[in-house]
């Protein structure tokens, strides 16, 4: 069995066709590696815009591609998985990989639009890097860890790599794969890729943001003092965030406040829910101070 590692890079555009956005893919870099985790042959391609007119401001300074390297070094997106197909040769013993499933999300929205295919054809085997190394990297969070993160955090030295291009993005990750890699936790990460896997893709995560919403369990709405075990009180109303609802509780026996941070994400056939606290030290202190 071979590994491709791949990373993509995107500009995010607005198409009048589908009435909304899309992540246009603008580079394409990939590492194959044998069974033995040995690097054996590296991809690596800029995808000419046909879509976009110009690359956003923040694309153009984290890659630092611009619009005329594009133009000039790019080819398009189906000769671009043409040659990738071609680089692949046999890819029914690949398994892929990707940092999070963003990429293969937005590649496979690129194939719906230029290839009219609702699947990748070269795509039998999958994993989901980022969530494979969760447990190694961050045990002590539910958020999920960039990838420079989590090189960090398993003692990679970053100073070789470029940030925010494909093919070094996609050799960091590999990277990452070599120094937390396990046979049988590969084989309990690895997604066969059929009709179900790809429906699930195409599904959008929905973020709820309605504190009303009947999909929301207010009885998660709570929070446990760690050093009493007593329920704590409600120090401040629940208001919504970017990244969910967040509010303060408070234990006026230990004179302890925590921040909790709860997010609801709808997806197919179920919700996902990430809880998170941490201690309101600012708070803690204020009140330390009063007493």
């Amino acid at each position: 069995m071979r590994y491709v590692i791949m990373d993509l890079e995107w500009n995010n555009v607005y198409v009048k066709r589908l009435k909304g956005y899309i992540n246009e893919i603008i580079e394409v870099g990939a590492v194959m590696l044998d069974e033995s985790l040995t690097e054996i042959n590296s991809f690596s391609c800029l995808v000419k815009s046909q879509l976009g007119r110009k690359l956003s401001a923040r694309v153009e300074e984290l890659t630092h591609l611009t619009n005329d390297e594009l133009n000039s070094s790019g080819i398009t997106f189906q000769n671009a998985m043409d040659q990738f197909s071609d680089w692949l040769q046999d890819p029914k013993d690949i398994i892929f990989m990707t940092w999070g499933n963003g990429d293969i999300r937005s590649l496979l929205d690129n194939y719906r639009f230029f290839m009219q295919t609702e699947t990748i054809p070269f795509l039998h085997y999958y994993i989901d890097l980022q969530s494979y190394c969760q447990g190694v990297v961050a045990s002590q969070t539910t958020n999920q860890v960039g990838l420079s993160a989590a090189a960090e955090k398993i003692g990679i030295d970053l100073s070789q790599f470029h940030n925010h291009r494909a093919l070094d993005d996609s050799i960091l990750a590999a990277e990452c794969l070599r120094r937390t890699f396990d046979s049988e936790k590969i084989e309990r990460y690895t997604d066969t890729c059929d009709d179900s896997f790809f429906r699930r893709l195409l599904f959008k995560t929905v973020l709820l943001t309605d504190l009303d919403d009947p999909k929301i369990d207010k009885a998660l709405f709570r929070c446990r003092c760690d050093h009493c075990g007593k329920d704590m009180d409600l120090f401040s109303d629940w208001f919504s965030t970017k990244n969910g609802f967040r509010s303060v509780f408070v234990c006026h026996d230990c004179k302890i406040y925590k921040r909790c941070t709860i997010r609801f994400v709808e997806l197919t056939g179920g919700m996902d829910i990430k809880i998170s606290y941490r201690i309101a030290h600012e708070l803690t202190e204020a009140e330390n101070d009063k007493a």
